[in-house]
């Protein structure tokens, strides 16, 4: 535990502060936007339903962002030099497994506070607003999705150590995106390596799958930090 208050000291820096209060924000304005924006024609299990997909498609793009600058600033260079002050009392594979620990929970974390902000937005300006249980397995899949493309970051990012890994690895979830919507077929045979969550918040295969990349990309990072000099 008193590892895991170490490293939230260093992932928790100011940089990381406003970029996370930043996507928060943008994602709850956009939320209450789309929930004062519905059709009073249309019933209200359309309107809930559109009210979903409208604001899930902002809110898991600020999540993947999040997520993958997460992971690239607390990787840093700058952000790992720390560890030459703990490395007497603690194994290399501790340090990164709980460094690691620690980013996945604060991603919970912010996966849960967007799906509370989501369905108080619902709530506060929408006066027909119902909560639907399938919405929280949507989030719940997001919270694997932008764990995936953290790992994704971290991989690619431990190989080239340049902060432009941000943008391409962004631009990697945003091909996914737009390759599924343009080209069906194409984006199937893309979806077995590279996740992609559609706007119901549901992956193309099972999400044992998602799982299974996930475990892939944990070995790789885990086998590529232990076998790179610090």
């Amino acid at each position: 535990m008193s590892l895991i208050k170490c490293h939230l000291s260093y992932l928790l820096n100011k940089r990381a502060v406003v970029i996370l209060t930043a996507a928060v924000v943008i994602a709850f304005f956009v939320c209450a936007i789309n929930a004062a924006a519905v059709d009073a024609a249309l019933g209200y299990r359309e309107n809930n339903a559109i009210y979903f997909r409208t604001s899930f498609t902002t809110v898991k793009t600020m999540t993947v962002f999040s997520s993958i600058f997460l992971v690239c600033d607390f990787f840093s260079a700058k952000n790992s030099q720390y560890y030459y002050l703990i490395s007497c009392d603690v194994s290399r594979v501790k340090y990164f497994t709980t460094k690691l620990h620690t980013v996945v929970l604060l991603q919970a974390g912010f996966v849960l506070l967007l799906y509370l902000l989501f369905n108080f937005a619902g709530v506060a300006f929408y006066a027909k607003y119902v909560f639907d249980a399938r919405v929280v397995f949507s989030f719940f899949c997001l919270f694997i999705y932008a764990v995936y493309y953290g790992l994704a970051a971290l991989a690619f990012y431990q190989a080239l150590k340049n902060n432009y890994v941000i943008i391409f690895v962004f631009f990697l979830h945003l091909f996914s995106v737009i390759t599924n919507e343009e080209n069906e077929g194409l984006g199937r045979i893309l979806n077995c390596f590279l996740l992609y969550l559609d706007t119901e918040g549901n992956f193309p295969y099972h999400p044992y799958h998602a799982l299974l990349l996930i475990v892939l990309l944990f070995s790789f990072n885990l086998l590529f930090f232990l076998d790179k000099d610090l």
